[in-house]
């Protein structure tokens, strides 16, 4: 500690010392610069500590009062950061070259550098003219500052003012990109337009509706309207097939579908008899008749006899229906005819 070291030869003139006191002298002399080089560090971090705080509250207050001039400032900043980075790559990849211009500058200035320290260290006092005592001097320190020529802070700090910027930008602007964002990143920040909102249909318009004759093309295993009309016609007579293709009635939202009633149409005439008559007819509304026929069944007369109680519910199970005259009365599928019969 600066309390406990003794400096106390530093006062006395050399001539008035013997020799091993000369050499106790020139370590008070080192360890004295040394403590008061700590001490002026300390200070001096202290201070600019104190001034990144102030700074920062001086920026968090214009941030608050004009956030569009402080994201003007703060990316100016980290673009003048960026700049210095690059411009330092560029000084690397130069001086790597031993015969490019920035190498051989460099080179100069250690060899400039290190003349001039020895040929100070000659006309010094007479301590030590070797050069053991390198370093008791702040300029001594020069000699590293003339050799590099990258002024400035590390890649590592720079790294994080900016992201400590681009952490700032992103408070008041989330579509701002953080240096070093992969392509992931840089497509979560990009600005939607109203094209992107807009779905835009080729042939989607006629497979979606397509779906209703042939759901294989999504992979759904079953049968479309087309092969479900060949499978329920070929149970019955040709005199039968007549009769149904002649009473066709559809309804629903699905039938609106530009076109369905002449499919449907083509479809029949595909797997019924040639010369067959065929009668296709949508109902006046078919997103409603099929609720307007439940409701007037519902309003009728004869609907709560037709219910099931919950007593007969509990008896007969969640599969039992009573027929009645609106009901799908339980009749056997007839066996598929053979052609011609």
């Amino acid at each position: 500690q600066e309390e406990t070291d003794d400096f106390s030869l530093l006062s006395v003139p050399d001539e008035e010392l013997r020799p091993e006191q000369r050499e106790a002298k020139r370590r008070q002399k080192m360890l004295k610069g040394a403590a008061e080089a700590r001490k002026l560090s300390q200070q001096k971090k202290q201070e600019e500590k104190e001034e990144k705080q102030r700074q920062r509250e001086l920026e968090e207050q214009e941030k608050a009062q004009n956030p569009v001039r402080w994201l003007q400032h703060a990316r100016a900043r980290r673009t003048e950061i960026l700049d210095r980075r690059e411009q330092r790559k560029k000084r690397k990849a130069a001086a790597s070259e031993r015969r490019s211009e920035a190498s051989n500058e460099r080179m100069r200035a250690i060899l400039s550098t290190l003349s001039g320290a020895e040929d100070k260290k000659k006309t010094a006092d007479g301590i030590a003219d070797d050069g053991s005592d390198f370093g008791e001097n702040d300029e001594d320190w020069d000699v590293y500052r003339q050799i590099s020529k990258d002024d400035g802070d590390s890649d590592s700090e720079e790294e994080a003012k900016i992201a400590e910027i681009d952490a700032q930008i992103l408070e008041l602007d989330p579509t701002h990109v953080p240096y070093g964002a992969d392509s992931q990143a840089i497509a979560s920040a990009y600005i939607p337009t109203s094209r992107d909102f807009q779905l835009f249909l080729s042939t989607e318009l006629i497979q979606s509706s397509e779906l209703l004759f042939q759901p294989g093309i999504i992979g759904v295993e079953g049968c479309g309207i087309s092969e479900l009309l060949s499978h329920l016609f070929n149970r019955f007579s040709v005199s039968q097939r007549q009769a149904m293709a002649a009473n066709v009635v559809v309804y629903g939202g699905g039938s609106l579908l530009p076109g369905f009633t002449g499919r449907l149409n083509h479809e029949l005439r595909a797997v019924l008899p040639s010369g067959t008559e065929i009668q296709v007819t949508q109902t006046s509304d078919c997103l409603l008749d099929g609720w307007k026929g439940a409701a007037r069944f519902a309003s009728s007369s004869d609907f709560n006899a037709i219910c099931i109680s919950r007593q007969e519910w509990e008896e007969n199970g969640p599969g039992y229906l009573k027929e009645h005259r609106c009901s799908n009365q339980y009749v056997p599928t007839p066996q598929q005819q053979e052609p011609g019969e």
